[in-house]
């Protein structure tokens, strides 16, 4: 989890600039992203009055405000293109509201453009964290739960994911570079030694 949230993994940051302009051009009044699999998709969206429910979530108030977003052509390339040619409808939801992303750099940037982030996907809940957005993690069926579990106690205890970025992260690879110096030291120590015992057998063998 650390590492999610560690700057491990960068994008591109001049891509990443462009797809938010582009981003917000095209959808300059949204403030919400949602995330939900093709397989749990009809468990998780409904819409009730014009409104789109998401889980046990209040409805989202503002249907003009929001997108589907998938980060897996494989999974949902299918599901997306049938929305996103009117062969599927959700009442108040038009077909531009439907994202298929295919870099890192498209997700950090669309990511940065919205407040809010409902996901059933892992990698997409730790980088809204990261960012500092509202995350709503939207349930999900199956062993890969256990990741939504985890990320959902991690947001609980770290509501500031910079405290991990700036403090412990840092703290913690200091400290293994500590360990490694000692290490290092001892190792050389020994060394040292040894060739000296050589060195005197050597001697006593002249």
């Amino acid at each position: 989890m650390m590492g999610d949230l560690a700057n491990i993994f960068e994008p591109a940051w001049s891509a990443v600039n462009f797809w938010k302009a582009f981003y917000k051009e095209r959808y300059p009044n949204i403030d919400t992203i949602v995330y939900v699999r093709k397989r749990m998709f009809d468990h998780t969206v409904q819409s009730v009055d014009n409104k789109i429910h998401l889980g046990d979530y209040p409805p989202l108030q503002n249907n003009s405000a929001m997108i589907f977003v998938s980060t897996s052509p494989a999974e949902d390339g299918e599901l997306w293109k049938d929305f996103q040619t009117g062969k599927m409808q959700i009442e108040g939801v038009q077909k531009n509201q439907f994202v298929m992303l295919e870099t890192i750099e498209q997700m950090f940037a669309l990511t940065q453009h919205v407040r809010n982030v409902y996901t059933d996907r892992y990698h997409p809940g730790v980088l809204a964290h990261r960012l500092g957005k509202n995350v709503q993690l939207l349930p999900l069926t199956g062993g890969e739960q256990i990741k939504l579990d985890g990320l959902q106690q991690f947001m609980e205890e770290f509501p500031n994911p910079r405290v991990i970025q700036d403090e412990r992260i840092p703290n913690a690879f200091q400290k293994l570079r500590d360990t490694l110096r000692v290490l290092r030291r001892e190792r050389d120590e020994t060394q040292k030694k040894t060739n000296r015992k050589q060195e005197k057998s050597q001697l006593v063998g002249s």
